[in-house]
């Protein structure tokens, strides 16, 4: 007995909805770790947190009023400044 193409189909269409929720999955794993590493930063170390926030918001609206950015390049700056910095582990600050 053959497999139809129907069923040729079939399995291809669980295996893309297959693919597509893996994607998903690690997508929110990810987004999931970098907010308990943003977390853990600030309980750890809650005055430099501070800092970094008023510091990045400050740039952020200095630009923004001077119409030196735009909104993608504010969301720029604010990943690479405050979210990136807060979501580092610690062996990777230290250059392990």
């Amino acid at each position: 007995m053959t497999p139809s193409n129907a069923c040729y189909g079939f399995i291809s269409l669980i295996l893309i909805a297959a693919s597509c929720l893996h994607a998903a999955f690690e997508i929110i794993a990810d987004v999931i770790v970098k907010i308990y590493r943003i977390c853990l930063f600030c309980y750890r170390k809650p005055h430099h947190a501070k800092e970094l926030t008023v510091t990045t918001i400050h740039l952020m609206r200095v630009s923004y009023d001077a119409e030196i950015w735009t909104f993608g390049e504010l969301w720029d700056v604010l990943r690479s400044h405050l979210i990136t910095p807060m979501t580092k582990t610690a062996s990777s600050r230290r250059g392990r």
